[in-house]
């Protein structure tokens, strides 16, 4: 474990160090050090899952309903899971709402 200096330096002292040299440790160099093997060699990459996704949603089954979002401004792609296959925007909430609306005048009350 890497909770204190000499803990660190023990490690260290453990490698390849030429005869003779001695690590010398400060306070914070376990936590930076702790940061960095977590970083490198604890916590899987995300990028590659991301990307191993993205490979099979685009050549999976469902890759003829992705669509793009037909909203004005609005880059976001989405797998159209309507029956018919006919969603033109991303999600009613931000994009398909104010269409709806404007497109069906007099719908929403008095």
């Amino acid at each position: 474990m890497l909770h204190e200096p000499a803990d660190l330096g023990a490690r260290a002292a453990r490698g390849r160090l030429p005869e003779g040299l001695e690590p010398v440790v400060s306070t914070p160099e376990p936590a930076d050090a702790r940061r960095t093997r977590d970083a490198l060699f604890v916590r899987p990459p995300p990028a590659p899952t991301a990307a191993r996704d993205a490979i099979g949603l685009f050549t999976g089954p469902r890759a003829d309903r992705i669509r793009a979002c037909g909203a004005d401004g609005c880059h976001l792609l989405f797998v159209d899971t309507a029956g018919p296959g006919r969603r033109r925007w991303c999600g009613t909430e931000h994009c398909g709402k104010p269409r709806e609306g404007a497109r069906a005048p007099g719908t929403q009350g008095p």
